[in-house]
């Protein structure tokens, strides 16, 4: 009876014990992102690893609960989902956001943000996206940060509309980015980003700057009808490796503003039919240093204070930007193909190509008078400097590449490019000599080979070529000579009329007609005699000008 009263008192004093004991805290999620700047402060739901629902990264963790946690959150309009693990497919289309929070959150499955408006700053700054991201007529009303962003999947932004700044700074689409007639009226930033796929940015419109510094586009890129509207276009390549891997197309691409293409290195065919400048275009080789621009100005500046150039197409520079030595068939065969016919450039004035490969560039229909050339390699057919359009030998309108052969003689005259001007105005000429007229042109062949182009051709290489207009002179010299020999002179001295003079008479007397001198030992007597003498004297000093003109040309050089 003791002894059960006993066991009854301490049971009676444990309980009260237990009672009295407070109760141990419920253990907190232990995320943070990398900086320690943000933690979670949910209850842990995953024992193993201190997490909670939301930041667990277990495989099989419950779906059902995380997806009632994330309504519960979109209830309570909180949008702070940074660091959250999406397990499978996500459909966001058609939410509101505010101030949306993803940053370094994981997408596993497909992320659907199509047709949602993210009101505020949206961050996804370091998040992942293992399958595809869609955001498709999704309107972003803020700063929208796509920083360090990894695609994993294909990207799609197509007719996007992001209010604010749109930043994708050193973002990764590892397969096709479509950002397809999307609006950017802030501006965008795709500093340092790398597409490994498809970028499709056609029909797309940015209304500010557009920042394409050190982008690397790996596969085929389309800025067909893109609209730049913005004051400033900047697209910098980088020095370690080409910009474009894969062809590129600007094609009837409206260019509002003023226009950099500084340092990109393209490894691929590039399109730019039918583009418009409205602004100065500044296309070079060499790069610029971020946040250092060169005035666009008027004609005849220097090149750092001109308007534009194009980017270099061949193999690798030094960081000093000279070009490593190279033979010139493999660079050749690395240069690709550039399309810039007819490109409209409102300003052709404010526009100059620097140190720019130009050897497999076609330039056919574009509005190049008064556009600057300083240092461009050309392409070179039969030993003179020429444009890609007549190397190629694809057709096309002569009158077209005649007239882009003026352009472009003009131009480089201003620049005081003279050798190249010179073979310019040799290509000129060619295809005046060549051309064929509308219609049935029956007479083509015999204008190509009997007209005054061909005499002036072959009298001295459109005054271009000194050397053939000396042995043009020679020829004339050794003509009239062989025409003298079959004539009636008069030796003057011995007043005796002597058919078929010798050779060295006959040469003597053709040098001096042909030089204006009179001959006092061998006089004309027949009626032909006189006539061609007449005529040598005629065609001799026009050649002896030529030359003169030639030399003059070359001595320029």
């Amino acid at each position: 009876m003791g002894s059960s009263t006993g066991n009854r008192k301490d049971s009676i004093q444990v309980a009260r014990l237990a009672s009295g004991r407070k109760a141990a805290p419920a253990p907190i999620c232990a995320w943070h992102d990398a900086l320690w700047v943000m933690s979670c402060g949910e209850p842990a739901r995953d024992a193993g690893t201190d997490l909670c629902i939301l930041h667990s990264k277990e495989a099989n963790k419950d779906r059902g609960t995380f997806y009632e946690r994330v309504g519960e959150k979109l209830r309570a309009r909180d949008y702070n989902f940074a660091g959250a693990v999406f397990p499978g497919d996500l459909d966001f289309s058609g939410k509101e956001f505010v101030n949306a929070n993803f940053r370094e959150a994981e997408f596993r499955g497909r992320a659907d943000f199509s047709g949602a408006v993210l009101g505020g700053a949206t961050n996804f700054f370091l998040a992942k996206f293992r399958e595809a991201a869609v955001f498709s007529r999704a309107r972003l009303d803020g700063e929208a940060r796509f920083s360090s962003v990894e695609f994993g999947g294909a990207a799609y932004f197509t007719r996007a509309v992001f209010s604010g700044s749109a930043v994708f700074f050193k973002a990764r689409f590892g397969a096709e980015a479509s950002f397809l007639e999307a609006e950017f009226h802030g501006p965008a930033h795709f500093v340092r980003g790398k597409f490994s796929g498809r970028a499709d940015f056609a029909g797309a419109e940015f209304r500010q700057v557009a920042d394409f510094h050190w982008v690397s586009f790996s596969g085929e890129t389309s800025f067909a009808q893109t609209v730049w509207g913005g004051n400033d276009t900047l697209t910098y390549g980088s020095r370690a490796r080409p910009s474009f891997l894969g062809a590129v197309s600007f094609f009837e691409a409206n260019f509002g503003g003023k226009t950099y293409f500084a340092g990109n290195r393209l490894a691929g065919a590039v399109d730019f039919v039918r583009a418009q400048f409205a602004e100065a275009a500044f296309f070079t080789s060499r790069p610029l240093r971020p946040g250092v621009l060169p005035e666009l100005g008027e004609a005849g500046k220097e090149a750092a204070e001109s308007a534009g150039e194009r980017a270099e197409l061949t193999a690798g520079a030094t960081a000093e930007g000279e070009e490593r030595q190279a033979p010139a068939e493999s660079k050749e065969e690395q240069a690709p193909e550039l399309c810039f016919e007819e490109v409209f450039l409102e300003q052709p004035q404010r526009v100059r190509f620097d140190n720019f490969d130009l050897r497999r560039t076609t330039l056919a229909g574009s509005n190049l008078r008064h556009a600057g050339f300083h240092n461009c390699r050309w392409p070179r057919k039969r030993g003179r400097f020429a444009v890609y359009d007549e190397v190629k030998g694809r057709g096309g309108d002569p009158e077209a590449l005649r007239l882009l052969y003026r352009d472009l003689r003009v131009n480089l005259e201003e620049a005081r490019e003279v050798r190249t001007a010179g073979d310019f105005y040799y290509g000129e000429m060619e295809l005046q000599r060549k051309a064929r007229r509308r219609g049935r042109d029956l007479g083509r062949w015999l204008r190509r080979f009997f007209s005054p182009h061909t005499f002036y051709w072959l009298a001295g290489g459109y005054g271009e070529r000194p050397l053939r207009a000396v042995l043009f002179f020679g020829f004339l010299l050794a003509l009239f000579g062989w025409l003298f020999h079959q004539q009636s002179f008069l030796r003057v001295l011995e007043g005796q009329v002597v058919e078929s003079p010798g050779w060295a008479a006959c040469l003597g007397h053709s040098l001096r007609a042909l030089t204006l001198q009179a001959n006092f030992y061998l006089q004309p007597y027949s009626e032909w005699a006189h006539r061609l003498t007449l005529l040598a004297r005629f065609v001799g000093p026009l050649q002896i000008v030529l030359i003169a003109v030639t030399l003059r040309r070359r001595l320029r050089r």
